[in-house]
């Protein structure tokens, strides 16, 4: 009789383990994270099946000040881990297009600060806890000593936000992940967060449940708690990152090196133009500017693509004075009220991405012919 009380106890134990648990799984062959010997170290072959609970955390590992290694905590059989979070997805869910996991998502109103006169003082329109913030280290001697970024980074399983100035790092653990017609829809496991920035205050407040949407649009992305808007935030790689770091720190910004993001239809906000409906034409219809073989100049910096379209993988950013001969025609287009054709190149010698770092001579890509002279 004593031994049935346990067996069912037990059986109890895992099936409500199982019932307030959410499945995922480990998307390459892998190992747990590790670094200090605190657990075990357990190989995780592909497929394997973890689960997250209600203990389940967020957190980041910080090698150096703005790299950020994002791990979750959960249960691989029966033990307690943390895993790598871009190992892991959700059980029969969608997963983010890889190009959005390998980007920071920064708020949009950082490209109108670069063009202020005052770029500190416009940030602190925008982020005014700073007004309120205190040393707690010698080396600070005021808030822009502190100063980091405001951004998102995603995952297939969370959202974290890192640590703004001395606060912790905020994070969102997903439910489910589906895929829109205009983005992602995740419903929300459970929250962490201590932000004060202004914009994300709501997420204190979500419940589990919730529903946090995704709205893609070209370099944009818009986050929405239950459909309302929280925030319209912009890709940003790290060299980008960095320069409108060093832009803030240093209170002055050299413009002409900002690739200014822009939305599907490939018009700008931030860069003086006005947003127009780009018309897409058939393929291979000539433009006045541009022609196969010819050999052209980048006029400002330009997006080097895996494609046709701005949705599509930026392989670079090739920097003004950049030469480039044009291997093919590809379809017409009308951006920023510039009529030409999207057009795949081949870089020449001696040209430079952005930071001024030389691009190999003979990469191949796509950009938009408008930009040619």
């Amino acid at each position: 009789m004593k031994k049935n009380i346990i067996l069912g106890m037990g059986i109890l134990l895992l099936f409500s383990q199982f019932l307030f648990s959410q499945s995922y799984y480990i998307n390459k062959d892998t190992h747990n994270y590790n670094p200090r010997g605190f657990q075990p170290d357990v190989d995780l072959p592909k497929g394997s099946i973890i689960y997250l609970d209600k203990d389940s955390e967020v957190s980041s590992y910080r090698p150096d000040e703005d790299t950020n290694i994002i791990k979750i905590s959960g249960l691989y059989q029966e033990q307690k881990l943390t895993f790598y979070s871009s190992d892991v997805n959700i059980l029969n869910n969608d997963t983010f297009d890889s190009e959005l996991l390998e980007k920071k998502w920064i708020p949009s109103y950082y490209f109108s600060i670069l063009k202020s006169k005052q770029i500190q003082q416009s940030l602190l329109d925008y982020e005014p806890f700073w007004k309120k913030w205190v040393a707690i280290d010698s080396w600070e001697t005021n808030w822009i000593d502190a100063y980091n970024i405001t951004n998102i980074i995603l995952s297939n399983t969370n959202l974290f936000i890192p640590m703004i100035g001395h606060l912790e790092s905020s994070y969102v653990i997903f439910s489910t992940l589906k895929r829109t017609d205009t983005g992602y829809i995740a419903k929300i496991k459970s929250v962490d967060s201590y932000t004060n920035h202004p914009e994300f205050v709501s997420l204190l407040n979500a419940n589990d449940n919730s529903l946090l949407s995704f709205i893609i649009d070209g370099d944009y992305m818009t986050m929405k708690l239950d459909d309302k808007e929280i925030i319209k935030l912009c890709a940003c790689d790290d060299s980008m990152y960095f320069f409108i770091k060093n832009c803030i720190k240093n209170n002055t910004c050299d413009l002409s090196r900002v690739t200014w993001p822009r939305h599907a239809d490939g018009s700008c906000d931030y860069d003086g133009s006005k947003k127009t409906t780009a018309v897409q034409t058939a393929k291979a219809t000539p433009s006045t500017n541009v022609a196969q073989k010819k050999t052209m100049t980048v006029k400002e910096n330009l997006k080097l693509r895996s494609g046709e379209a701005t949705s599509t993988q930026v392989l670079t950013v090739m920097q003004a004075g950049a030469k480039v001969k044009i291997l093919e025609l590809g379809k017409s287009e009308t951006i920023d009220g510039i009529s030409s054709n999207w057009v795949k190149v081949e870089v020449q010698k001696g040209a430079k991405d952005r930071d001024g770092n030389p691009i190999k001579a003979g990469t191949v890509g796509w950009c938009y012919g408008g930009y040619l002279e």
